[in-house]
């Protein structure tokens, strides 16, 4: 009997010290993400700063895919907090002072993906947007010094799927790339806002859509001026109602030319995909322009028997000549 229970506590013993081991390895290994919802693995910079690492291109479009089509912020929200990634949307002031300094607007999916200082890895290497311009930086070595090779551009980002407007971004302010309403109610300011989102690498359009920004500001004074600075704790209610023209080529995120939504207790800046486009033959050599026509209403409560609503009518800019 003695030796019968000597032998189950040597196997007891010999369990817990192999879940011990299992955990310290598990403990010591690096973030990594490689489930099948995500198609990276979350690592560490030179710096210790977290970094998306996807395998190739593809996977990294394919990412922000899925996550253009999130609707709610608590899904975003949680997709984020679930990879304790510090991302580039999380980053003071980025997401309305970007548009202000360097004429470019980006979307939640793309500033998800991209760290605080606006990178990603793909296939090891360090993939870094500047302003419109994704740079392939160079490749550290052993010793830490930089090589001689310099940073080369691979691709762009427009807020304009017209390859004719693209060389004329640079003179004409917002051509055919956001289009804002706004509506001041005294101290308070609603603001939407219609942009296009399109992603150019190796001079190959791989995505271009369409998005809505929806935001609340609110009248800050000091003693010697005042400003607008975004609402992030008041809530509102966003509903959309529009229909998506052109010839057929632009879907909503369930295939059809229709959006329908509304949303609940919106927090701070709200952004919704409208439509992504897909070319279906026969292809022209140019992609069609957007067309949207519908109603945007934003709703306030601003007091125990008193809301305040502010619906708009939405539009594109009309097809080129």
């Amino acid at each position: 009997m003695f030796g019968e229970n000597r032998l189950i506590m040597r196997k007891l013993l010999l369990y817990l010290i192999a879940c011990l081991l299992l955990s310290c390895e598990v403990d010591d290994a690096p973030n990594k993400i490689t489930s099948e919802e995500n198609l990276f693995e979350v690592v560490k910079d030179s710096e210790g700063n977290s970094i998306l690492s996807f395998e190739n291109t593809g996977a990294f479009l394919e990412e922000y895919e899925k996550l253009s089509e999130l609707i709610t912020q608590k899904e975003f929200n949680s997709w984020s907090s679930g990879i304790n990634h510090s991302s580039l949307l999380k980053k003071s002031d980025s997401i309305l002072a970007i548009a202000d300094s360097i004429g470019v607007l980006y979307s939640d999916a793309l500033m998800s993906l991209l760290n605080s200082e606006g990178e990603v890895k793909i296939n090891g290497e360090t993939l870094k947007l500047e302003g419109d311009i994704f740079y392939m930086m160079p490749v550290e070595e052993v010793n830490n010094s930089s090589t001689e090779r310099k940073k080369r551009a691979v691709g762009y980002l427009r807020n304009s799927i017209s390859p004719n407007l693209i060389s004329m971004a640079r003179t004409i302010d917002n051509a055919n790339k956001w289009k804002s309403y706004s509506k001041v109610f005294g101290e308070r300011r609603l603001i939407v806002e219609l942009f296009n989102e399109t992603i150019y690498f190796n001079d190959n359009t791989l995505s271009s859509k369409m998005f809505l920004r929806s935001r609340k500001d609110y009248e800050s004074c000091s003693f010697w001026r005042c400003t607008w600075k975004n609402d992030v704790n008041t809530p509102r209610r966003l509903m959309v109602n529009v229909t998506l023209g052109g010839v057929g080529r632009w879907f909503a995120p369930d295939g059809s030319h229709q959006r329908d939504v509304i949303e609940d207790g919106i927090l701070g800046h709200y952004t919704l995909l409208l439509a992504t486009y897909n070319p279906v033959p026969p292809v022209n050599p140019e992609p069609n322009n957007f067309e949207i026509s519908g109603y945007v209403t934003t709703s306030l409560d601003v007091g125990t028997t008193n809301e305040l609503n502010w619906g708009i009518q939405v539009s594109w800019f009309p097809p080129e000549n």
